[in-house]
């Protein structure tokens, strides 16, 4: 979905028409559903053929300028008419150059195709207004996705519940909370809590958390033992474990923590920086306890998500991005 403003001039619509982009560089255009007024819906058309006449103006005579020189050279007529095949040949090229001009103008100055990764489609030179109208839109989807989140992990009771309504895990968050359920069941604990959940990042050494920890210095084996024992044992164990409310709250922290760095998915990283934003949880006393600096942590985690971003895109071409204010983003059709 695009917001209904006009992507040329900022006026409110309520249309869209097909417009074909073209890449300031590179052979590749694409066509895309573009919210456009009345007054600026055949802006793209009439400046796409603008730009198809004049690559043909330019060519043509340059082409025909060469044709003549070459033919002169074959019939060694050069010499008699050497001004003539000489001035037409300079008021040819002063012809392409002109038109050359006139297109590199029309590249710079309009709104076109600067690149597509991964589905998503970036434009420049877009009005400012629909550029703020874009990030308006963004925000009140990201606030829907949110309140729906912690809606269902509002409900959640149990840790296979949680595991269920977590949303989209990465691989090695998934394993931390699975983690995080038999850590509780072999102390024999009856609840799920965020010292748990700190330990299942703790061990998991090759996630972005589990890095984070170790250079901050958090000794994990001494961790477990101050988690097994800061708690007493349950006389049974549940055959549900149910959730602490701050474990549930470090999930809603840490989607808020994806989000507002656009990943579609949750990562270990970004549940250790929800996990120090709740200081009242055990997990962030544990970290307390063995000295780490709260701020620091997440410091840390901030650095390598900006890391892994900077890796992501400078590795491949085609990477997901929320584009910036000057962009619009729609999915290619399949």
């Amino acid at each position: 979905m695009v917001p209904g403003v006009c992507l040329r001039c900022g006026e409110a619509t309520q249309r869209v028409f097909p417009t074909h982009f073209f890449p300031f560089w590179g052979r590749r255009s694409f066509i895309l559903q573009a919210p456009l007024c009345s007054l600026h819906k055949d802006y793209f058309r009439n400046r796409s053929l603008v730009f198809s006449v004049g690559m043909i103006a330019s060519i043509i005579p340059l082409g025909v300028a060469l044709a003549v020189l070459l033919a002169a050279l074959q019939t060694g007529v050069l010499d008699e008419k050497f001004r003539v095949i000489v001035g037409f040949l300079g008021l040819s090229s002063l012809w392409f150059l002109g038109w050359a001009v006139v297109l590199v103008y029309l590249r710079v100055d309009a709104i076109r195709l600067s690149k597509i990764r991964s589905g998503k489609v970036m434009l420049l030179n877009v009005a400012p207004e629909y550029a703020e109208a874009l990030r308006v839109h963004r925000q009140e989807k990201m606030k829907v996705e949110l309140r729906a989140s912690s809606h269902y992990l509002g409900k959640v009771q149990h840790w296979e519940e949680l595991m269920e309504t977590a949303g989209p895990l990465a691989d090695d968050a998934r394993r931390a909370l699975e983690l995080a359920g038999d850590i509780a069941r072999s102390f024999h604990h009856d609840y799920v809590g965020t010292d748990h959940l700190l330990i299942g990042l703790g061990r998991i050494e090759a996630s972005g958390a589990g890095q984070v920890l170790k250079n901050c210095l958090l000794p994990v084996k001494l961790a477990e033992i101050e988690v097994q024992n800061i708690t007493a044992s349950a006389s049974t164990s549940p055959n549900h474990l149910p959730v602490t409310p701050q474990l549930k709250k470090v999930m809603q922290n840490a989607w808020e923590e994806a989000h507002a760095r656009g990943h579609s998915r949750l990562g270990t990283a970004h549940i250790l920086l929800g996990l120090v934003r709740q200081e009242e949880g055990i997990g962030t006393q544990i970290l307390e306890t063995f000295g780490l600096d709260l701020e620091d942590v997440r410091k840390q985690a901030l650095k390598y998500l900006l890391d892994m971003d900077i890796a992501f895109f400078s590795t491949s071409e085609l990477r997901p991005r929320t584009p910036d204010d000057q962009a619009i983003s729609e999915k290619l059709p399949r």
